[in-house]
């Protein structure tokens, strides 16, 4: 495995994400079906990165092809003092526990409303996850609170998918940056 950033064509990754889709796949099998190989995640487990793609899209669509888990992840696994992440500033390390316990609290909340995990739930009783939480309104949420892991989530979320020269260039806004980046977020 190289370290150098992903180069996929727009084109091949939607092909790839269509197929794996069609088959029961995820989008990130999907980026790793084109990469050639397996993505590791460091602080988050398999089923943690699913679940935290899944719950992002419903936040801000687009977020998981976007790569919010790979994101988080990333700057999870980072020095705290290089962290891009949003909770940085309201919380001092260790950041991945408010993630662990966020992404718990949305299994625990779906086994409480429809007697199954988050991953297992139709698309529209993931929506009504969301709205419960937005709503304030869960049964068996326990930490983090789960408004803030929700004010937390979508701004990891609407960053990848419109923090970035794509994003802005989506909404017809001019990318002044400085330096330009070298990844995509």
């Amino acid at each position: 495995m190289t370290d150098k950033p992903l180069e996929i064509g727009r084109r091949q990754f939607i092909a790839s994400a269509v197929g794996a889709a069609a088959m029961g796949g995820s989008v990130r099998a999907a980026l790793a079906e084109v990469k050639g190989d397996k993505i590791k995640f460091k602080a988050f487990s398999d089923h943690q990165a699913q679940v935290f793609s899944v719950w992002c899209d419903l936040l801000a669509p687009g977020a998981s092809a976007a790569g919010v888990a790979q994101f988080v992840d990333k700057y999870l696994s980072a020095p705290y003092l290089e962290s891009l992440l949003f909770v940085r500033f309201f919380q001092g390390p260790p950041l991945a526990e408010f993630y662990t316990a966020g992404l718990l609290g949305i299994d625990r909340e779906s086994v409480a409303q429809h007697q199954k995990p988050f991953l297992d739930l139709t698309p529209a009783n993931q929506k009504l996850i969301v709205d419960a939480v937005v709503a304030s309104n869960t049964k068996a949420w326990n930490a983090p609170e789960a408004f803030f892991f929700y004010l937390v989530s979508r701004n990891d979320a609407v960053d990848v998918v419109y923090g970035t020269e794509n994003g802005f260039q989506a909404l017809g806004i001019p990318y002044l940056a400085h330096i330009s980046p070298d990844q995509p977020w």
